[in-house]
């Protein structure tokens, strides 16, 4: 017969779904603001930096390109550090790169701070730490439970990028500091989040513990 507390805790909703919930959410503004949202900064940074089109696809490229490189570095950090962590570092790598760019002034600025400092930001944060977070906490349900993340990604693309695009027709720097803060908060509740442990045998959603 199982104690009162564990039967206590058992009737509550499992953790793990709200982890998934937190990570669909991260991963919506990752779909929203940076790998669909692109298409609204195009225009708008091109106009302002005097680039041709063919050099700022050029930025857009490098960036995807660089996720591909950095992901065996950031599979090894997850390890390491955990990947809550990693995603807080990511959100305040995102939310740190939008704040530089309000300074802006040359190509290789723009390089830097969205090929590299954005682009490692929600790499690490939005994709790897999330997947990782939320595959941390499911067994039996962990296909279903990436499969949800994925579609948040997606549908964050789809109602984040026409808002992003109204902003950023309104003032364009009325854009990036909705990115700004948008990020920083989700870094603040993650970084104070409570992390109970798992009920590892118990409800046959998590991994048991060492």
């Amino acid at each position: 017969m199982n104690p009162p507390s564990l039967v206590k805790r058992q009737a509550k909703i499992f953790y793990g779904w709200w982890v998934l919930l937190a990570s669909s959410v991260i991963a919506s503004m990752g779909g929203g603001f940076y790998m669909y949202g692109f298409t609204t900064l195009f225009l708008p940074i091109s106009s302002e930096l005097g680039l041709t089109r063919a050099a700022t696809s050029a930025v857009f490229s490098i960036a995807r390109l660089e996720g591909g490189i950095e992901g065996p570095a950031a599979g090894w950090a997850i390890d390491r550090f955990g990947a809550r962590k990693l995603l807080v570092i990511g959100l305040l790598l995102l939310g740190t790169g939008y704040i530089l760019m309000h300074w802006m002034n040359s190509f290789l600025m723009f390089i830097i701070l969205y090929a590299v400092v954005i682009s490692i930001g929600h790499n690490t944060g939005f994709i790897h730490a999330s997947y990782a977070l939320t595959s941390k906490w499911f067994i039996r349900n962990r296909s279903k439970a990436a499969g949800l993340v994925s579609m948040a990604f997606g549908a964050g693309g789809a109602v984040i990028v026409p808002v992003l695009g109204w902003l950023i027709i309104q003032c364009y720097q009325v854009a990036f500091i909705t990115f700004i803060v948008l990020y920083f908060l989700a870094a603040i509740v993650f970084f104070f989040a409570r992390r109970p442990k798992p009920l590892a045998g118990v409800t046959g959603y998590t991994i048991s513990s060492p």
